[in-house]
Parts: structure tokens; sequence; C-alpha cells
């Protein structure tokens, strides 16, 4: 009896050799799946390669080429998606859409992958916002104009000036303005005398 029990524990292996024993018994198995998923990932289908990868790794979790696998994988995801973001930010911003293309390029700033396209699309909404502001003041200040409506051409043109500083055109219809009032104020002064 002994001898029987002698035998059983000589037979017996460790934990960690039945362990290795079942990881090199999956291995085939993990090998295969690993070829479809190179397969999947060569076909464009990066979330179903990553979905299929999961198994791979429920076999062997910590299997170098899984993990090589997967850190492509995401990689390739994490690019693709930061290029739709960027992509849905500049149709936004085409279409006169700022708010929802300052929210795509906000996302996109955060991704690892942005190497500044992102913060140049916050640029370019920022400078399309400001020319839209100046189109809107010089129309309502060549309207205040006609109308002969001079302090609030005045106050459109200050704002146009603070926007536009280089511009004569926008200096020489303010001092036209402030003249025009100056003298409507005059002429005012004169009648009540």
């Amino acid at each position: 009896r002994d001898d029987l029990v002698t035998g059983v524990q000589t037979c017996a292996l460790p934990i960690s050799h039945l362990d290795s024993l079942e990881r090199a018994e999956k291995l085939p198995d993990v090998t295969l799946i690993l070829s479809e998923v190179d397969q999947i990932i060569v076909d464009g289908k990066l979330d179903d390669a990553r979905e299929r990868l999961k198994d791979a790794l429920a076999f062997v979790p910590d299997w170098p080429a899984s993990l090589a696998i997967q850190s492509r994988i995401e990689t390739a995801i994490g690019r693709r998606d930061f290029q739709a973001t960027m992509t849905q930010g500049f149709a936004a911003l085409a279409a006169g859409e700022f708010e929802s293309a300052r929210e795509s390029f906000k996302k996109a700033e955060a991704s690892p992958f942005d190497n500044g396209d992102a913060e140049e699309g916050l640029r370019q909404i920022a400078s399309r916002e400001t020319n839209q502001i100046v189109d809107r003041l010089r129309q309502d200040s060549e309207i205040a104009l006609e109308n002969g409506a001079w302090q609030t051409a005045i106050d459109l043109l200050r704002e146009l000036a603070e926007l536009t500083p280089r511009s004569v055109a926008v200096k020489a219809q303010l001092d036209t303005a402030e003249e025009r009032l100056a003298l409507e104020s005059e002429g005012k002064a004169y009648r009540r005398y």
C-alpha cells in the first residue's frame, strides 16, 4: 500500500506543470484563432477581429502573440476612430455647424493619435465664426449708415474695428459716422436757438 501511495505521488505533477501542460494543449487552438484574426484584420474588419481575439485570450490570456495582435488591433481602431472623428468635425465645419464641429475636434484632441490636427480644426472654427461676425457687422453698419442711424453705425463700426484693426475702410466709415453724428448734434443745437 505504501508503494501505491508513493507511486501516485511520483506520477503527480506540481500545479505549475499542469498549468503549463493545459496551456500547451490549448496553443494549437490559439494559433488557429490568431490566424483567423489576422485574416479578419486584412479584410478591414477591426471590430470583428477584436471580438474573435477574445476567444484566443480566453484560452491563454497572457500569450505574447495574442497580446501583440491585441495591441495592433487597438492601435488600428484608435487611428480609425480618430480619423472618423476628424472627418465628422470637418464635415460639420463645412456645413456651418460650429458646435457639432467643436465637439468632434475636442473629442479628437483627447486622442493619442492627434498631432495638432484637432487644434487646427478648432482654429478654423474660430476663424469662421469671426468671419461671420465681421460679415454681419459690416452689413448692419452699412444699413445703419444708409439710414442715417449714426450712433448705431458708430457702435457697430467700433466693434468691427476691434475685429479688423488694419481695415482702412472701417476706420474711414467710423470717422464719417462720427462726423455726421457731430454735425447732426450741432444742427439740433443750432435749431434750438
